[in-house]
């Protein structure tokens, strides 16, 4: 058999110079780098699902809530301005009950506008932030990086939080208007949660080796 040989004291050396290095790496911020990359893969999975409403279709029309005899109006007709045009109302009743028993009620804004609401909350701090579309809109990657992570039981978290107030009932879904039927949920966190898990493993073994050779090379990562 031929014969090969090995310089250990080659690789003992490299080994001391490895341990030497990472000992003198700063490693929480190589963890709290690893999860905002989660977190960013996760907004830019959601986002993609969440679903934005059209208004247009939706708008009620603004009608009499009583009878005026002399103007031969009903209750339930349908107002005009003075141009002809049908009136629309700018917020409607939105109202449903979960699938625990919860009411819920909030005011839909029903201006005609394309909606986006849900989806802005993604990167949004608040409900308001996420309405006015004051926050980062579909800016993943800048949001997850502004996000706070914390250390705890070992283990290093990142939240991901939608604050508009329907946002759980788009997702696991809720009862029709007359409760009596049912609409289904989305899931777009539940799939996109369940999609990051399957990549997850070759996205931290790439960016570990990023790291590690940068801890080698004395580079910045």
């Amino acid at each position: 058999m031929g014969r090969s040989k090995v310089n250990i004291r080659e690789l003992k050396a490299f080994r001391d110079r490895l341990d030497k290095a990472v000992k003198q790496t700063d490693l929480s911020a190589f963890y709290e780098q690893a999860a905002k990359e989660l977190a960013a893969r996760l907004l830019a999975l959601v986002i993609k699902r969440t679903p934005v409403g059209n208004y247009q279709k939706d708008n009620e029309y603004k009608r009499y809530k009583r009878n005026n005899e002399k103007k031969g109006i009903k209750a339930g007709d349908i107002m005009y301005n003075k141009n002809g045009e049908a009136r629309r109302d700018k917020y409607k009743k939105v109202s449903f009950q979960t699938a625990s028993g919860e009411n819920v009620f909030f005011m839909s804004n029903t201006s005609g506008k394309q909606g986006g609401t849900l989806r802005r909350g993604w990167t949004a701090k608040t409900a308001e932030e996420a309405a006015s579309g004051s926050g980062l809109g579909t800016n993943a990657k800048a949001y997850a990086d502004s996000l706070q992570v914390s250390y705890s039981g070992g283990a290093y978290q990142i939240e991901v939080i939608n604050p508009v107030e329907y946002a759980s009932y788009v997702e696991f879904g809720h009862s029709t208007r007359n409760r009596k039927g049912w609409v289904k949920g989305r899931f777009m966190l539940t799939i996109s949660e369940q999609e990051l898990e399957s990549m997850a493993p070759r996205i931290l073994e790439k960016k570990l080796q990023k790291f590690l050779e940068g801890v080698v090379t004395g580079s910045d990562q």
